[in-house]
């Protein structure tokens, strides 16, 4: 696969091509290809439209007179460059819900003690309502949820004290998800798992 790559020398005003062979194409997506047909055709569609005449010459190309980070984006380029942002931002979010599934998968075959007493509790619809483990929401790993209420429990231990904010900032945006967020500490667990159970059922409803 061959790619020319353009180069705009701001000084003289004239454009230079450099012809790259790759064995290999490129991993772009339909949409940034599309972008690139259509910047192809705005760059090179009056070159080609001149050589159809046997007489007919390229009207040169003038030099710039402003710098050219003033000169307005055509469409063609400006629509480029959103789709290889659109693109890269695609690929992120990918390589992200991967690993966090990956790490998810990990935390669902060691779980802490105090999950695991919580889970032998409440799995099997025990609570009128059947809940999951270690579940990919948006951003985030929950503990548990119950997919019917849209319930998320959080089982928080001694290390969730130093980080309340972080902890509210991300209530937050589940909540804004349409999720609701029930934290259950671990010395709660520990102490009187009916009173930890109670406090799920009335969340749930």
């Amino acid at each position: 696969m061959s790619f020319r790559f353009i180069t705009f020398q701001r000084k003289s005003g004239d454009f230079s091509s450099q012809l790259i062979t790759r064995r290999r194409p490129f991993g772009l997506g339909a949409r940034v290809r599309r972008a690139l047909l259509a910047a192809k055709g705005a760059l090179f569609g009056a070159a080609q439209g001149s050589r159809q005449g046997p007489q007919s010459r390229a009207p040169p190309i003038e030099p710039l007179s402003c710098p050219l980070r003033q000169r307005p984006a055509s469409a063609p380029f400006a629509a480029l460059g959103k789709a290889l942002l659109s693109d890269y931002s695609d690929r992120f979010a990918a390589r992200r819900k991967s690993l966090l599934l990956a790490r998810a998968r990990g935390m669902l075959a060691a779980p802490s003690p105090p999950e695991e007493k919580l889970w032998r509790e409440i799995r099997g619809n025990r609570l009128g309502v059947a809940f999951r483990r270690q579940v990919v929401i948006g951003d985030f790993i929950v503990d548990f949820l119950a997919p019917s209420r849209k319930v998320v429990v959080e089982v928080d231990g001694a290390f969730h004290e130093r980080q309340r904010s972080a902890d509210r900032r991300r209530d937050e945006k589940l909540r804004r998800l349409g999720y609701r967020v029930l934290r259950i500490s671990v010395a709660l667990l520990e102490r009187d798992v009916s009173e930890a159970l109670r406090r799920i059922r009335e969340a749930i409803g």
